[in-house]
């Protein structure tokens, strides 16, 4: 009897561990894999693979994001990407365990009135909503031409950005332990 309870308070558990996401990103699963996140063949990924000098694969998720409904996709941003480690062996299986290592989501201005306009409130924005979740950021500056507001959570690390010389803010968040 005593067997039984354990298995299926194991079994229970391994259930709801397994339908958590460790590393979400108001509602984006950053541990489901390539081809949930992109709906892209492993001919996409190893093409990509062998002629990027990135050290990355940088994809869209578009495929995703038309698929469920999160709360990211309520942000608006100009771009929406992901990145997965490159350098894989040549399988499709591979791919089927490869969760993404970065978020990028940026809002893009067309010129430095627009930036003046609504930069730093984007960024503001993006503060808020992450100190609503992770608390207050480690590192925090404001300037009259930047800002920058940085999280470190468990094994993630995020970063808010808004710099006047590119005339954009940008969400970054990095999986530490991919």
């Amino acid at each position: 009897m005593r067997y039984i309870l354990i298995l299926t308070i194991s079994v229970f558990s391994f259930h709801l561990n397994a339908q958590d996401s460790k590393h979400d990103l108001f509602g984006l699963n950053m541990d489901l894999d390539w081809y949930s996140l992109t709906n892209y063949s492993a001919l996409t990924y190893f093409s990509a693979n062998e002629n990027s000098s990135s050290p990355y694969i940088v994809s869209d998720f578009d495929y995703h994001l038309n698929q469920v409904d999160i709360e990211l996709e309520t942000f608006n941003f100009s771009e929406y990407l992901i990145a997965f480690e490159k350098g894989l062996v040549a399988t499709g299986s591979v791919l089927e365990k490869l969760s993404p290592i970065l978020f990028l989501g940026r809002y893009n201005y067309s010129s430095s009135s627009k930036f003046i306009e609504k930069a730093f409130e984007d960024a503001e924005f993006l503060k808020n909503k992450l100190i609503s979740v992770h608390g207050n950021p480690e590192l925090k500056i404001e300037k009259t031409e930047f800002r920058v507001y940085k999280w470190v959570v468990d094994d993630v690390t995020i970063i808010v950005n808004s710099v006047q010389d590119d005339l954009t803010t940008t969400i970054t968040y990095l999986v530490n332990s991919r």
